[in-house]
């Protein structure tokens, strides 16, 4: 099938540009980051912050991947498209630097409000590029946006670093934020070539802003269910504990982007296409849950087993004790992960009206979880209720995405049954060799990497040998030519 062909193409190209990008953050920029500045930095960074991610929400109003899966490609459409996020992105930055004094009121943190006005502009950039990533995503161009997301990170982890050295503070995490929406426009806008004419056309836009305004309600909800626990724990328990909390998540997250987002951002224009014949989106679909199961669970069980040393090599012996809430995290990752292609799925055939009733409720669930673990007075507590409402979701969801492409629940968790079992005898492994060597934590992350990469494969190949070497195949579309 071309498109199953193009998308797995595709997602090679993006699942290895985001890794890059992970290894620049992660392995580089971020643990030197960490022992310089600490989780009191970090936390007020995340405080201001809060308003520009907020704000994000609405940013193109839904309008960039409705454009991808409109068939219409004409110059009227694409100018009114391009001057609508414009005046967008402009009214989103005098918002956001209006706005940031009461920021600062609600934490409690009046440093939070010079850090955020300083960030303002980021959104408005944000949503300026939005439409020229939507145009190279639609041309299936992934490799110019892949190149565009490796500049940006690099150039924006040159300049935390500086500033770091240079002791800027909290600056250099906002300077490393600020720089990456500069770079991504000015890349976005040369390369693209969107076709632009100084014309605005209402008619030629409105037919996309009926699954435009769902898709940003969709947004909206879901920052709620994503952000409310940073709100809280730094509303309730300081810049310390969201500085701990905030990394963590950042990091637990990482994979989940380079597995989903990496997929799926390939996947959807290819979903789009085929968005008629349900036939194939079940097929591609299958293949793709298959793909990021094999990813998303190893990886989730990896983390969470190896909380400890992984934190201690990465971000150092201060950051030690959100470890248990690491691990908690970890598996929310993974659930997050698998729902994310599915969401694909809704997304490519329209439904956005769907995606906004999920959306809803699963801020019903969260939004609870939140408050019971502040209650229960720790980020502990919060992230094991909040794994809890997302394990109980997960089935109802996908049943429903299943039955939209003629499949059952059935179909769908049979091709995680592997990943899970291999994962559980990885795990068992790297719990072994844990107990067992207790040297220095450099050396025991790489034993547990080694030994943990071993024993899932070899118990795939074991145990589930059809089902591994039929996924392996797939990698070769990776290296042939895009039909």
């Amino acid at each position: 099938m071309g498109q199953g062909r193009i998308a797995a193409r595709g997602a090679a190209i993006n699942m290895m540009a985001i890794a890059i990008r992970m290894f620049l953050n992660v392995i580089v920029t971020l643990p030197i980051l960490a022992r310089m500045l600490g989780p009191d930095i970090f936390g007020l960074a995340a405080m201001a912050m809060t308003l520009i991610m907020f704000l994000s929400v609405f940013g193109d109003i839904g309008i960039a991947p409705a454009l991808v899966r409109s068939r219409d490609t004409s110059r009227a459409l694409w100018s009114t498209a391009s001057w609508t996020t414009l005046c967008i992105g402009l009214a989103l930055t005098l918002i956001a630097y209006v706005s940031a004094p009461f920021l600062a009121a609600f934490y409690g943190e009046p440093q939070v409000t010079p850090l955020a006005r300083a960030l303002a502009g980021a959104i408005g950039l944000q949503v300026v590029y939005s439409v020229p990533i939507a145009w190279l995503q639609r041309e299936q161009r992934l490799a110019t946006i892949a190149i565009i997301d490796i500049v940006s990170v690099v150039i924006s982890s040159v300049i935390a670093l500086g500033l770091a050295f240079s002791g800027a503070g909290v600056w250099a995490i906002i300077g490393q934020q600020l720089s990456i929406p500069v770079v991504k426009c000015l890349l976005a806008v040369i390369t693209a070539k969107v076709p632009l004419e100084r014309r605005y056309e209402w008619k030629t836009i409105e037919p996309i802003i009926g699954f435009s305004i769902w898709m940003t309600a969709s947004t909206f909800v879901t920052f709620l269910n994503r952000q409310s626990d940073k709100l809280l724990i730094g509303r309730y328990f300081g810049t310390d504990a969201l500085g701990l909390y905030s990394r963590a998540y950042q990091l637990v997250q990482l994979p989940n982007q380079i597995i989903s987002q990496g997929i799926g951002f390939a996947a959807y224009p290819a979903m789009a296409k085929v968005q008629d014949d349900r036939v194939w989106l079940g097929l591609l679909y299958m293949k793709l849950t298959g793909a990021v199961s094999i990813f998303a669970i190893p990886t989730a069980a990896f983390l969470c087993v190896a909380a400890e040393p992984l934190i201690l090599v990465l971000l150092g012996p201060k950051w030690i004790e959100i470890a248990q809430t690491f691990s908690l995290l970890a598996m929310v990752g993974a659930v997050q992960a698998l729902n994310s292609t599915a969401t694909n799925v809704q997304k490519a055939l329209g439904r956005g009206n769907r995606m906004f009733f999920w959306t809803l409720v699963r801020l019903f669930f969260f939004l609870p979880s939140f408050g019971l673990g502040i209650y229960l007075g720790s980020t502990e507590w919060l992230a094991a209720v909040y794994l809890g409402a997302h394990l109980f979701l997960l089935p109802f969801f996908q049943k429903e995405v299943a039955g939209i492409v003629n499949l059952r629940l059935s179909d769908v968790m049979k091709m995680w049954v592997p990943s899970i079992v291999s994962s559980g005898v990885m795990a068992a492994v790297i719990l072994a060799v844990d107990y067992f060597f207790t040297g220095n934590p450099f050396i025991k992350l790489f034993l547990l990497i080694l030994f943990g990469t071993i024993a899932f494969f070899g118990a795939m190949m074991c145990f589930f040998r059809p089902f591994t070497e039929r996924n392996l195949a797939y990698l070769s579309h990776f290296r042939k030519k895009v039909a």
